[in-house]
């Protein structure tokens, strides 16, 4: 089905073209790093750790590109700001008149998305978050940004939230599952499929959003509740799930949703990162509210604390949350550091391959069976 527009809505100085419900259907799909030829590497199995918020402040992690530039969120001595690491790090500075700043999501050519705090808060896009075309007058969060720069992320009332689209500081409402009313959206990949949750009274669902509408993703079995956090660019789609045995993690691709579960122990989960290999990151945690950081691929879930690999960085980093992992497997999340929240930045020790060396490898493997098989 199309996307059918309606007339252009205009709410508080904020413009928005409404969209009607529709639905897609996927049929089965090979799991897309197998869909080219490729092959899946090896998950990472050690890794090294910094801390990359503003030195002695409490600082969290959200997300990391392509190019390893991350960013996050601080508690300063000059108010909550949002900062940029690519090496080191930079604060955010507020628009003028807001009190504070926070990152979200950072674009593969380094546009941010996130918000400033004025009265409300407002959605701002870095580096100029003061332009007409950057930000929305809105009580709104921007929570991701794209290269074509859309962004993602919903405006509030008191009484509901709505998601949208945003080019150029013109927001189009993102469509709600039949019956639903009101709907968040948290990441958005390079072909402008987007996710999120489509909320009624009591219920949510996780759902895409496509050109051709909304799409309701399910739930895990025994669930009654869903929501989806982040979309990869081949269009892997992860998040949390209510499930006979409690909230756990998914991954969702070609209209199958996989239990994730948990780590040993662990009575529930939530996945917040995922990459085109389908690696995702995300939090564990214990019945008694422990939470660890993990990584899950290629059929397991392990701590990632236990893949640190220096001794004395597994002394000092507590690993209790992990919010991305892009294509190189680098992961930004939030650790503690002598009881202090700390955003970090984990590093594989050996550098995991690009999707189009992966293919090379693997042409050149089969060129070398084919000789050997000639030799003999």
């Amino acid at each position: 089905m199309t996307r059918n527009q309606r007339p252009i809505l205009s709410i508080i100085g904020l413009t928005f073209a409404l969209a009607t419900t529709a639905s897609a259907q996927t049929g089965t799909i090979t799991d897309p790093w197998n869909s080219n030829g490729q092959t899946n590497p090896t998950l990472p199995t050690g890794y090294r750790i910094r801390a990359i918020g503003p030195t002695g402040f409490t600082s969290f992690g959200t997300n990391v590109n392509e190019a390893g530039q991350a960013v996050g969120w601080s508690n300063t001595d000059v108010g909550e700001r949002g900062f940029v690491w690519n090496g080191s790090t930079t604060l955010l500075s507020p628009a003028s008149g807001a009190t504070g700043s926070r990152a979200r999501g950072i674009s593969g050519n380094g546009t941010i998305a996130g918000w400033n705090t004025f009265s409300t808060t407002q959605a701002v896009l870095y580096p100029n978050p003061t332009t007409t075309s950057a930000r929305i007058t809105q009580a709104s969060f921007y929570y991701d940004v794209n290269d074509s720069g859309t962004s993602v992320g919903w405006y509030t009332t008191p009484t509901s939230s709505q998601a949208f689209k945003a080019v150029n500081g013109v927001a189009t409402l993102l469509p709600v599952l039949s019956g639903d009313t009101q709907s968040q959206s948290y990441s958005i990949n390079a072909s402008g499929t987007a996710v999120g949750a489509s909320l009624s009274a009591g219920s949510q669902q996780a759902v895409r959003w496509t050109s051709n509408g909304v799409e309701g993703l399910g739930f895990l079995p025994g669930g009654g509740y869903s929501v989806a956090f982040d979309v990869s660019g081949n269009g892997i789609i992860v998040g949390h799930s209510g499930a006979t045995s409690g909230q756990k993690a998914f991954r969702w691709y070609g209209g199958t949703m996989t239990d994730l579960g948990y780590l040993p122990g662990d009575a529930s989960s939530t996945a917040f990162g995922v990459n085109d290999y389908g690696w995702t990151v995300g939090r564990s945690t214990s019945n008694v509210g422990v939470r660890k950081g993990y990584l899950y691929g290629n059929g397991s879930m392990v701590s990632l604390q236990s893949l640190l690999v220096d001794p004395q960085e597994a002394a000092q980093f507590t690993v209790w949350d992990a919010q991305a992992i892009n294509n190189s497997g680098v992961i930004v999340g939030t650790a503690t550091v002598n009881g202090v929240n700390t955003a970090y930045v984990m590093t594989p020790v050996t550098p995991v391959p690009e999707p189009a060396t992966m293919v090379a490898l693997g042409l050149g493997a089969l060129a070398t069976l084919r000789r050997r098989r000639r030799s003999n």
